[in-house]
């Protein structure tokens, strides 16, 4: 048995992009990136014990444009996922859920994003 004096773990960042293009062309010029989420804050929590480990993990992002001029702002996201693990010597068995919530958004380039996904896995190392 492995005795990990503290199982728990959290984990915390975010991170704000601040970008200011130059162009001849009045309506880009001073303008913010299209594509690229500008603000984005995740935090991660979970538990280890003995060989398995169960996390959780929520991102949010905004600051999206779509396009040049900044006239058409994306959707905000809010996304939450989890996973559970079982590691047995060099085998590891486990599931995961994304977008648990099943939140529904636009993406960057403006379309549709994939409701709740599911993952089973089967990772082994030779």
């Amino acid at each position: 048995m492995l005795y990990q004096p503290n199982p728990w773990f959290i984990k915390l960042s975010g991170s704000h992009y601040d970008s200011q293009t130059k162009s001849t062309v009045k309506s880009f010029n001073q303008k913010k990136l299209a594509g690229t989420y500008h603000h984005s804050l995740q935090a991660q929590s979970g538990i280890r014990w003995h060989k398995q480990q169960l996390e959780v993990s929520s991102e949010y992002n905004d600051g999206l444009y779509l396009e040049r001029s900044n006239l058409a702002e994306g959707d905000s996201r809010f996304v939450v996922n989890t996973s559970y693990r079982y590691q047995w010597q060099k085998t590891e068995l486990g599931f995961a859920i994304n977008n648990l919530l099943n939140n529904q958004f636009n993406d960057f380039t403006n379309r549709p994003t994939m409701g709740r996904e599911w993952f089973f896995f089967l990772n082994a190392r030779f």
